[in-house]
């Protein structure tokens, strides 16, 4: 399969693995505006975060309609997060900060490298957040 992708010269196999496969598990809604060119993959896969089906179609409709730019659907996004849920997330994280630095998980090397890859993808996340 490599080779075939090497061959098209388009993506990586790694590539379309972790990001183009995944769409086809999509919500119906919007795997059918992606197909008929109505939004971007981006796009869909920032809409498709949201758990409510009527809030997914919601900003689906409000994003074609006003040919959002991905940024502007992450704000819509926060916008959808329950305070709960937030609150519930940042003492997760702070909690597991502190488990963290408790534990010197750095100094076993295969711990410390496990914990380099979990952070370079929060790192990711943050990013495609600004």
């Amino acid at each position: 399969m490599k080779e075939i992708f090497a061959g098209l010269g388009l993506m990586e196999w790694e590539s379309f693995t972790a990001n183009r496969l995944p769409l086809l598990r999509l919500p119906e809604e919007i795997l059918e505006a992606l197909r008929s060119g109505r939004i971007e993959y981006t796009k869909a896969k920032a809409i498709a975060r949201l758990k409510s089906a009527a809030e997914r179609q919601s900003l689906l409709d409000e994003v074609i309609a006003q040919n959002l730019s991905l940024s502007e659907i992450w704000k819509r996004l926060k916008a959808f997060q329950r305070p709960t849920e937030r609150g519930e997330l940042l003492t997760r994280m702070e909690t597991t900060y502190k488990r963290a630095k408790k534990s010197k998980v750095w100094e076993n090397p295969k711990k410390r490298k496990k914990l380099e890859s979990l952070l370079a993808g929060i790192e990711t996340l943050l990013l495609e957040l600004d």
